[in-house]
């Protein structure tokens, strides 16, 4: 019975706050459905254990409403303000928080020409009411505003080599397991190649779409990657490659060559006075080991160790490299001359293409 009057309290407490009611303990204790309304009736000797209970209840009743709201992501949330509870915030049954959070990323990624930017935004528009559909276009309007595209990305490519269609291509070969032909242009030697192989996956990493690669001829487990903007002329080579042997994970991929993808697999430690998160968020397997001196951390991460180096040493006198020791020697022995080099082969890594196994 008191689970029913429960309920039936919250739903009445949940429905006046939709119509914009306020809620102090003395109009919640007056509610018809409250048990607890005839606390100024009990004897002045059980007074402060009700008041107690009921206070409790009191908050115990808008928490419930409260996290219910947040679990639907409804978009709405029960605040208290000087002692009253009170309805916040417009309902989200559009999802468009979501969509508001989807176009954000993608202007931010910049890797879309600007006609095919459009076209995404406007789809994600889909089954908007026209008030929503306001509402979404004021929330990226100074990001849409501002859009600029990567500078390969300035020209308006044709329909079959747009950015968009390519993805939809490779998309097909994967499900599909089917070798596919492709042209590739890097842009160092501007030359034009053509490949045929087995797409395994495609991610998205830093202004770029990469899709991994058996190639033809290359061994079970020995992956090329390309960059999908470079790729054209996409079309089914007419074979079948079965790849049983298929080992490559994309998570080992973003833990151990976030940086660079050259070098040894290395397990180090190294003290840290920038902020933690900077740090952690460029070793993803990276944890953070104790606090030190100066207000640091001691962080472990494992990554390939000239990205790692790279990174490292453009942090300057903000990290210290501790272990292993042949690590700490790498890392004090390279120059800033070097470490200028290692950016510039980051930046030509980024732009060509990139053999390597997995």
């Amino acid at each position: 019975m008191a689970d029913f009057q429960s309920g039936r309290r919250i739903t009445e407490v949940f429905v006046r706050l939709l119509h914009g009611e306020k809620f102090d303990r003395e109009k919640w204790l007056d509610m018809a459905s409250n048990p607890l309304r005839t606390l100024s009736k009990t004897p002045a000797s059980k007074e402060t254990t009700k008041v107690a209970r009921s206070q409790r209840v009191f908050d115990r009743d808008f928490e419930i409403i409260r996290q219910t709201l947040q679990n639907w992501h409804d978009g709405r949330d029960v605040i208290k303000l000087d002692g009253v509870y009170q309805l916040i915030g417009q309902p989200d049954s559009d999802g468009l928080t979501y969509r508001v959070a989807l176009a954000q990323i993608l202007l931010g990624s910049r890797a879309f020409p600007k006609v095919e930017t459009e076209k995404i935004i406007n789809e994600l528009t889909n089954e908007f009411s026209p008030d929503a559909q306001k509402r979404y276009f004021e929330a990226i309007k100074a990001a849409r505003n501002s859009y600029e595209p990567l500078s390969g990305n300035k020209a308006e490519p044709d329909e079959t080599n747009s950015l968009l269609s390519k993805l939809d291509q490779t998309i097909q070969f994967i499900k599909s397991v089917d070798l596919m032909t492709f042209h590739y242009q890097n842009s160092h030697d501007q030359k034009d190649r053509t490949y045929h192989g087995l797409p395994v996956t495609l991610y998205f990493d830093t202004f770029y779409f990469y899709v991994v690669f058996n190639l033809e001829n290359h061994v079970a487990g020995d992956y090329t990657f390309f960059r999908l903007d470079h790729m054209t002329d996409i079309y089914p080579y007419g074979k079948k490659k079965q790849d049983p042997n298929n080992k490559f994970h994309l998570q080992d991929q973003r833990h151990y060559v976030n940086l660079l993808p050259m070098g040894e697999q290395t397990t180090f430690q190294f003290k840290c006075w920038i902020s933690p998160s900077n740090a952690l968020d460029r070793f993803p397997s990276a944890h953070t080991v104790k606090k030190i001196e100066r207000g640091g951390v001691l962080i472990e991460a494992r990554a390939l160790e000239d990205g790692a180096l790279l990174w490292l040493q453009s942090q300057g006198d903000q990290v210290q490299v501790v272990s292993p020791q042949s690590f700490v020697e790498k890392f004090g022995a390279r120059s800033s001359i070097i470490s200028v080099n290692l950016f510039w082969i980051v930046v030509m890594w980024r732009e060509n293409l990139v053999q390597y196994s997995c």
